[in-house]
Order: structure tokens, then C-alpha cells, then sequence
């Protein structure tokens, strides 16, 4: 009788360790994980501003990212010429998944930011100082973002050449017409050599071609 009481008592525990391994895989298995893509900022989640964008890529833990809000009143401003807020942002992964970068732009650091995981698909946003190259600031703590739609982007880059050819394929003889100039931001795709394929998404579009790495700034 008492070995059947202990064999009752341990059948118990077995269970209870069980149902405690279940739920934690159920909850690793739920637990949202920032993908690259493009993300919508919204003040209050729900509310649309679709011209706040977060570009954002993930690559073994490792995050990079790019905000742009180049005007506030899309109707009366013209992105070129009114730019108020654009900088890149770098970070990695934390066990708890949250985020905490590092902001820069054109050389020169700004705040740190923070993400963390609140509903489902949507992600808190905490600001700690100024951020760089925003004459108004335009990205604030109890933002949110939301993902609208995944890309395939490994890293995000600045163009430092005054003009960087763009190419069709990886090799010399591909080049095209078309350039970018310095202080554009790409996403990155792949790296190849010398080359790197690149993802120019400014103005709703992507236009995918390859660069040199010699026109790329360092990060």
C-alpha cells in the first residue's frame, strides 16, 4: 500500500513537471520575435500615420535598423527638401527579447532606444536623449511599431562616396546609369567579393541593384 502511495505520489510529479515543461514551450514557441521588415510607428496602437516608417533587419541576433519620418505632413512637405528625422540604429538581441541600440548618423552618435515586446506583433518604444540628424524629433517613448511587411534584409548601410554607381550584377561590367549619393541608406541583402546587393526602398519602392564596398561607410 505504501509503495502504491509513492508510486501515486511520484506519477504526481511527473505530471506536474510535464504540464510546467508544456506551458514554457508554449510560451517560447508564442513569444514574438522581431523579423526584418518594415514596421508602422503609431503613437497610439491602432491609430494610422503611415508616414512614420521603421526599416528594420535581423541577422543571427543581430539588429540594424533605419528610422525615417522625412516630413510630418506628407501633403505639404517634399521628403528631399523638408527632412526632419533620419538616422540608423544598431543592437543586438537580449535573452528576454528586448532590444536596446545604439542611434547614428553621418558619423555622429545619439540616444540609445528600446523595444520591447507588448501584444502580439506590436512592440513599445523608450527614447533616453536626443536623437541624431532630427531637427524635429518625431520618433518618441510610447511609440509603437507594428510589422507590415517582411523583407529578406540582412543589415542596413550608408552610402560615403560622393557618388556610388549602381550595378545590375556583381561584377564591373554591369553598371548602369543610375547612382546614389552620400548619406543614402540601403538595406542589404547579400555580399558577394567586393559587392554587395542592396536595397534602395526610399519613396514606397524598392530598386535592388549592387554596390561596391568601397562606396559603403563603415558601421
Amino acid at each position: 500500500m505504501i509503495y502504491r502511495r509513492e508510486k501515486w505520489a511520484n506519477a504526481k510529479i511527473g505530471v506536474t513537471v510535464l504540464m510546467a515543461g508544456c506551458l514554457l514551450i508554449a510560451r517560447a514557441a508564442g513569444a514574438e520575435e522581431l523579423r526584418s521588415g518594415v514596421y508602422a510607428l503609431r503613437t497610439v496602437p491602432g491609430a494610422d500615420l503611415d508616414h512614420r516608417k521603421v526599416y528594420i533587419a535581423v541577422d543571427k541576433g543581430q539588429v540594424t535598423g533605419y528610422f525615417d519620418n522625412p516630413f510630418t505632413t506628407p501633403a505639404e512637405n517634399i521628403p528631399d527638401r523638408d527632412p526632419t528625422c533620419r538616422f540608423l540604429f544598431k543592437g543586438a538581441s537580449a535573452p528576454d527579447g528586448k532590444l536596446q541600440v545604439t542611434t547614428f548618423f553621418a558619423g555622429k552618435l545619439g540616444a540609445s532606444l528600446a523595444l520591447s515586446p507588448g501584444n502580439v506583433g506590436v512592440w513599445s518604444v523608450h527614447v533616453d536623449g536626443d536623437l541624431p540628424n532630427c531637427e524635429v524629433p518625431t520618433l518618441e517613448s510610447g511609440d509603437s511599431l507594428t510589422l507590415e511587411s517582411t523583407r529578406n534584409w540582412i543589415g542596413f548601410a550608408s552610402i560615403a562616396s560622393a557618388r556610388a554607381t549602381l550595378f545590375v550584377g556583381p561584377a564591373d561590367g554591369a553598371r548602369t546609369k543610375a547612382y546614389l549619393v552620400r548619406d543614402d541608406v540601403v538595406a542589404v541583402l547579400q555580399k558577394e567579393d567586393k559587392w554587395v546587393q542592396v536595397d534602395y526602398f526610399q519613396r514606397g519602392k524598392d530598386v535592388v541593384r549592387w554596390v561596391s564596398t568601397r562606396d559603403l561607410a563603415r558601421q
